[in-house]
């Protein structure tokens, strides 16, 4: 990927933390595809290392971590930010995530670099009362504290206007995916599903992401108890934090379908790409998103794809995968009843449409171009 001749251009990113997460990972993958073009990057998480510093790092990318408790006390942190900041001069500032952004701006002032924001929520819906109130101070602040501010959806966008962020500097700049990274694996099926006590002849419903309310694992918990007598074989898999055994909450929604014995909790792993090769399906059935990585990633490791009409989901999938109405557990499971009694070879199908659609219209080298792009106008 060419994306720029010039000088090099350095950009300091501050995000709220770097436990893994969507807008955290999209920044780790960012910074690897820039990694042969001429950009200097470093990163600052207001709290502490994650999971993701290590591999930032590897990069060749310095992280440093205010550890603080809360992005909220950045009040107690933003001298030494200041101090990063004026130790690693910056041509262009990029926040990510509510708190990212206000520390940037606050940090840098009206005389510093252009401050960038990131947002990657879709709205306040599932958001805590203190980071709602961020959320309005940032639309007030908007105008004048960001040079642009980047949506990772145009829903996000859409959004965001009507809460009042400055319209002209709002932009969208889509997830993309490394199709090298994630494709499809078959010579990992074996090996994954025995590993994730799967038998070969299973048909398996799988979805990844954390143990959250906007995920709403009921209504997909509930589609699959409307399915389990049709398809003896019919499992359902559960990769992500707090999607365990342990979880009282969810084995006891399992337990009342008598669904214990049909479902493998995992939790949270590190070997997606095998843990997607063991599905015959994908499906999230969150009730609110702006363009989760999960999806193409789903996409792109050519897994035919059920998901709920939220976000930018609807324009991802295109035509290659299947759309349904959020919180609505009987058109998920019809839905699936559908993609289930498909032809094993129509599935492939499908899922191999999904990845040609990511391949051609969202390929992580496109996104990195426009960030670059982005951040060589805003220096103007």
């Amino acid at each position: 990927m060419d994306l720029d001749h010039g000088q090099p251009l350095r950009v300091a990113h501050v995000i709220t933390g770097l436990e893994r997460g969507g807008a955290e990972t999209m920044l780790y993958r960012l910074l690897g595809a820039l990694a042969d073009q001429p950009v200097a990057a470093c990163v600052i998480s207001l709290t502490g290392p994650g999971t993701l510093a290590e591999p930032i790092e590897q990069l060749g990318v310095p992280v440093h971590c205010l550890r603080l408790n809360t992005p909220c006390g950045l009040a107690g942190g933003l001298p030494r930010l200041c101090r990063l900041l004026r130790d690693w001069p910056a041509d262009v500032v990029q926040g990510w995530l509510y708190h990212g952004n206000l520390a940037a701006s606050l940090a840098v002032g009206r005389h510093g670099p252009p401050v960038v924001w990131g947002i990657h929520h879709t709205g306040t819906e599932g958001l805590r009362g203190r980071t709602r109130g961020l959320v309005a101070l940032s639309a007030r602040l908007s105008r004048s504290a960001a040079a642009s501010i980047v949506c990772c959806s145009n829903s996000a966008l859409v959004t965001h206007r009507q809460l009042g962020f400055a319209t002209e500097r709002l932009t969208t700049i889509a997830n993309g995916w490394d199709t090298q990274a994630w494709r499809p694996r078959p010579e990992l099926r074996a090996a994954a599903r025995t590993a994730l006590d799967l038998a070969p002849d299973d048909l398996v419903v799988g979805t990844v992401g954390r143990f959250h309310a906007m995920k709403d694992y009921p209504t997909l918990v509930a589609a699959i108890g409307q399915l389990a007598q049709r398809w003896s074989t019919l499992k359902l898999l559960l990769c992500g934090r707090g999607l365990t055994p342990d979880n009282v909450e969810l084995t006891g929604w399992l337990r009342e379908l008598e669904l214990l014995d049909r479902v493998r909790l995992v939790g949270e792993r590190t070997d997606i790409p095998a843990v997607l090769s063991s599905l015959d399906v994908f499906c999230l059935s969150s009730h609110t998103e702006a363009l989760p990585l999960v999806v193409g990633e789903a996409m792109a490791s050519g897994l035919p794809c059920i998901q709920t009409d939220v976000g930018d989901l609807r324009a991802l999938a295109g035509s290659t995968g299947w759309v349904v109405p959020p919180r609505n557990p009987d058109a998920l499971a019809a839905t699936l009843a559908t993609v289930l009694a498909l032809p094993a070879d129509q599935r492939q199908a499908a899922g191999q449409a999904g990845r040609t659609r990511i391949q051609r219209r969202h390929s992580l080298q496109v996104m990195a171009r426009r960030y670059l792009d982005l951040w060589r106008s805003v220096q103007a």
